[in-house]
């Protein structure tokens, strides 16, 4: 009996050491990955949020980059004024936990691109689900539009970018489309018409 009990002790206790808090996580982040943020920086983040007060500090480049939420699976950041992060730690199908970052550049329409890796930031082989979205513009016509207003519209469109964003409430990569080389009124007309989609993470992937 004793051994069984110890048995069991030493399991939860390893269960303990490999569950890294979203702390640990962000403060183990390699500088090669966010080198105008160093380590003592991203902890002050955390201090400040962990006082109620704003995560925000200098970076190197001379600018404030602000973590405004924190959570036990869940990061978000404002690296600059164009650029933001998400990171967001989701069950992977063989038991262990894996970490999706989302980084959006906004110049002013949002390109993301979407990256995995293990809770010890090791790059994982996980496809980038955006690669189906910036192939094509997806958008559909509405009643109110005639076709020869549409096919006016839609071929004006030579270039597509794809954005994304996690979420601290659930699992799911929302993806969002844009095309930013159309006039000021095209943009108008086209942006209300384009489709935003929810993908669901199965375990492996997003779908």
């Amino acid at each position: 009996m004793k051994k069984v009990i110890l048995s069991v002790s030493l399991f939860f206790l390893s269960l303990n050491i490999s569950a890294k808090s979203m702390v640990e996580i962000w403060e183990s982040l390699p500088d090669t990955l966010l080198p105008y943020i160093d380590r003592n920086h991203r902890l002050e983040m955390t201090e400040f949020l962990n006082m109620r007060l704003k995560g925000e500090v200098e970076h190197s480049l001379r600018g404030q980059s602000v973590m405004d939420t924190i959570t036990s699976n869940y990061i978000h950041l404002t690296l600059n004024e164009a650029v933001d992060m998400h990171i967001k730690r989701l069950a992977y199908h063989d038991g262990d936990s894996v970490l999706c970052v989302v980084k959006t550049w906004s110049a002013p329409e949002k390109e993301s691109d979407v990256y995995f890796y293990t809770q010890d930031w090791q790059r994982l082989n996980i496809p980038n689900p955006l690669e189906l979205y910036r192939k094509e513009l997806r958008i559909s016509r509405p009643d109110s539009m005639s076709v020869d207003e549409w096919d006016a519209l839609a071929s004006k469109v030579s270039f597509v970018l794809t954005g994304a964003a996690l979420s601290a409430s659930h699992d799911n990569l929302q993806v969002f489309q844009s095309a930013p080389l159309l006039s000021i009124e095209d943009r108008d007309k086209i942006r209300p018409l384009l489709m935003s989609v929810s993908l669901k993470w199965n375990g492996r992937a997003f779908e």
